[in-house]
């Protein structure tokens, strides 16, 4: 609705016609507008595909890199799918469209089997970053990357995403550690289906992107784990790892930012409280 004196009014009458019907009586009506922020778990590229979240980038000191010629002082980054926007390069460069909006653009990586960019947001839209990740429950908290404990004994855990449109999954992990492709080979995790009827896919055609996370054992710490890829058919149809349903493939986020960090030139980090 056009945001006139008419408007405001005809809005304000319908307010008060439901609160009354509700027998409120107690309550002040407030005239505004909202910002809906961008947030992992959002359609990227005309829902082909999902935003994982964001990440701060952070230049090497010594830092002449010619394939980023804006990156000057650390920035935020989005975390999307390079499968996902491939089809966009335009001049080795692909632009992040959310909705109708394109809100960043990066250098596109060679290396095929790293399936992850970070997308340099433009700075007008740094303010309308949701840079926390989310609790399965819906709350935003700060992720962390998990460390050594965590993946010792990760077998067997729950774990979670936010698939496009905000649309939650979960399963449990397979193998937290399994070496995918060649030249270079990644490290990835497989994840399986929950044991619940009916069947519910970890993840669906537009999931890909998405950041799979899980809850440490106080489930006061959430962890950022792997993006995912999609799911996993194995050459061999008979090698289920152990399993005979359907598995999911995602690349581990520190091995992950560890690779990016030799191309562009800079460390990738989750952001905290302060970005």
């Amino acid at each position: 609705m056009e945001d006139t004196n008419l408007s405001r009014y005809k809005r304000k009458q319908t307010v008060t016609q439901i609160l009354d019907e509700l027998e409120i009586k107690d309550y002040q009506i407030h005239h505004g507008s909202y910002q809906t922020l961008y947030k992992s778990g959002d359609a990227i590229q005309g829902e082909e595909g999902t935003l994982g979240g964001f990440a701060k980038k952070i230049p090497k000191p010594d830092h002449e890199n010619k394939n980023d010629t804006t990156c000057k002082g650390p920035s935020i980054v989005a975390l999307v799918s390079r499968h996902v926007v491939a089809n966009s390069v335009i001049d080795n460069k692909i632009s992040l469209h959310i909705g109708d909006k394109k809100v960043g653009e990066a250098e596109f990586h060679p290396i095929e089997n790293l399936d992850i960019v970070p997308v340099d947001i433009f700075s007008k839209y740094v303010k309308d970053c949701q840079t926390k990740y989310f609790h399965y429950n819906g709350k935003p908290m700060n992720a962390l990357i998990p460390d050594d404990d965590f993946w010792n004994t990760s077998m067997d855990n729950l774990v979670f995403l936010w698939g496009q449109n905000f649309n939650s999954k979960a399963g449990y992990i397979q193998n937290p550690i399994f070496y995918f492709g060649k030249n270079p080979t990644v490290p990835t995790i497989l994840i399986r289906e929950r044991n619940v009827q009916p069947r519910q896919p970890v993840s669906e055609h537009g999931d890909s992107g998405s950041v799979v996370c899980a809850l440490n054992r106080k489930k006061d710490k959430l962890y950022a784990l792997a993006m995912m890829i999609g799911k996993f058919e194995p050459r061999d149809t008979r090698c289920k790892e152990g399993y005979g349903g359907p598995l999911y493939i995602a690349l581990r986020l520190e091995e992950a930012f560890n690779m990016l960090e030799e191309h562009y030139s800079a460390t990738f980090k989750l952001c905290n409280e302060n970005d």
